[in-house]
């Protein structure tokens, strides 16, 4: 009796684990048991055709091979490790159980190595258990990864020979990951100062926002200025990125990048499109915006459902997919742009509107608490003179500079807290350990006298406050940071229309 297992990955979502393939050759009439789930049975003929195609000898022998967690990818990118064990139970090559080297990707019957839709998140999850080499098909995108040692093989043959010492199989080119100019810059954006500041204190403290306007009231450009003024995403954010992408298998419309994502999806959007699912448990509009930004044009046309189930991930970062018994999670922490128009006719003009006062306000109400509760910024693009500004406008760069320096002062303070944006601070650490003067707190308790203000919405001040101090370089908000607060977050003169 003969036993041997190679490694491979199992990816649940955007990340993955370590399991093993044990194959055993023992006495008995020539069969194949195979112990596990359908994709498992699956591959069983795909790989035997494999190795006779790659000028290897199926064993004649009896053969039971299983795996020690299911199989749950979707696809075959087990099958490299299911030919590895059952050739090393055969003797045709060193057994691979400690050699620390995982094996990914599925074969085609003429034994040519094809590329994993999850192969990014497969060699995060191979570096990050310790492994020191991973086979991956050549064509795969794991370049991006560092701390693992990855080589690429076209084929079966060429692994074997690898695992011979007959071979050399290349590494991956180092690939510098890009940081693209903004698709819309904020310099072209004309006028609106108003509208500008709000988004630069959005951009500063990662707080969610929304506009009001009408139809032509450059909603939709404003939200895209945001990507450009954040600051560029880290080595691991951009791979986080980008194993959601390679989990989606759309990696290669979507590269890795170091400009945050940018999402909009259409209003007519359904749950699974939005948070995810299907079949394979793909992630959804929401995951693809992690750590960018999600834009939700025209709010109140989008179904109530899509509404409520976005609570959870604006809650929690995180979405969760129920599939055969399983959870999928993806990560999702976006920061949130919303628009709505002002009415359901979508008038340009205010005198062309024939919607009654009740109908505006019934057509806005679809914003109402607790989901509007979330969005700490409210922005009026009613047309102003402002808007016909023609002076010389602050480009995207020169804001993110400012945004950046924000973001850093916020993290150093909070680092010790568990987070890095003033959003993300714990209303207890709010009120206890950073509590403020009772006297510069007069604008919020003004607020709260005159129902402006509810109890939660005075904590998102507070929030807003700190990025107001931290935008200009301040040690704590004062009175005025405070006041600027709170008319950030009241709701615009034309959502109350």
């Amino acid at each position: 009796m003969t036993i041997a297992a190679a490694r491979f990955v199992v990816v649940p979502g955007a990340s993955g684990h370590i399991a093993e393939i044990h194959a055993d050759l023992g006495q008995g009439l020539p069969s194949v048991t195979v112990i596990g789930d359908e994709l498992m049975a699956q591959s069983r003929d795909r790989v035997r055709a494999a190795i006779a195609n790659s000028g290897e000898q199926w064993p004649d022998a009896r053969l039971v091979v299983t795996s020690s967690a299911p199989v749950i990818s979707g696809g075959g990118g087990h099958d490299l490790a299911l030919a590895v064990a059952v050739l090393a139970a055969a003797g045709a090559i060193a057994a691979q159980s400690d050699s620390g080297t995982v094996f990914i990707g599925e074969l085609c019957l003429d034994g040519r190595l094809r590329g994993e839709r999850a192969i990014l998140p497969a060699v995060l999850a191979a570096r990050d258990s310790g492994c020191r080499s991973v086979v991956v098909p050549a064509a795969a995108l794991a370049q991006l990864v560092e701390g693992i040692d990855i080589v690429g093989a076209r084929d079966l043959r060429s692994v074997l020979a690898w695992l011979r010492h007959q071979q050399h199989l290349p590494g991956p080119d180092r690939v510098e990951l890009d940081y693209p100019p903004p698709a819309t810059d904020l310099a072209d954006l004309a006028g609106h100062p108003y509208a500008k500041w709000a988004l630069e204190v959005a951009a500063a403290g990662g707080h969610h926002l929304a506009v009001v306007g009408r139809p032509g009231s450059v909603k939709t450009m404003l939200a895209q200025c945001l990507p450009g003024i954040l600051p560029p995403l880290t080595d691991t954010q951009a791979l986080d990125v980008a194993a959601i992408a390679s989990a989606a298998g759309d990696l290669d419309r979507h590269p890795a990048s170091r400009m945050p994502p940018y999402v909009a999806p259409h209003h007519s959007t359904s749950v699974t499109a939005m948070l995810g699912g299907g079949s394979a448990a793909s992630p959804g509009a929401a995951s693809h915006a992690h750590h960018g930004v999600l834009f939700l044009d025209e709010i109140t046309e989008l179904s109530s459902r899509v509404r409520e189930a976005l609570r959870v991930p604006l809650d929690e970062g995180r979405v969760r997919i129920g599939r055969a018994g399983l959870t999928v999670s993806y990560p999702a922490r976006f920061q949130l742009i919303v628009a709505a128009s002002t009415c359901p006719c979508s008038a340009v003009r205010a005198g062309d509107c024939r919607c009654s006062p009740q109908t505006r306000r019934r057509y806005l109400s679809r914003l109402a608490e607790p989901w509007a509760d979330r969005l700490d910024i409210w922005v009026d693009l009613s047309p102003t003179v402002s808007q016909l500004d023609t002076g010389v406008a602050e480009t995207s760069a020169v804001v993110r500079d400012r945004v950046a320096a924000a973001r850093a002062a916020a993290a150093q303070r909070w680092h010790a807290h568990g987070c890095l944006l003033n959003a993300d601070v714990p209303a207890d650490v709010l009120r206890q350990q950073f509590r403020l003067p009772q006297s510069v707190l007069a604008p919020i308790e003004t607020a709260l006298r005159t129902a402006r203000l509810s109890a939660r919405g005075s904590d998102r001040v507070l929030r807003l406050a700190w990025t107001l101090c931290d935008l200009r370089a301040g040690t704590t908000p004062n009175e005025h940071d405070i006041a600027h607060a709170v008319m950030l977050r009241q709701r615009t003169p034309l959502s109350h229309q």
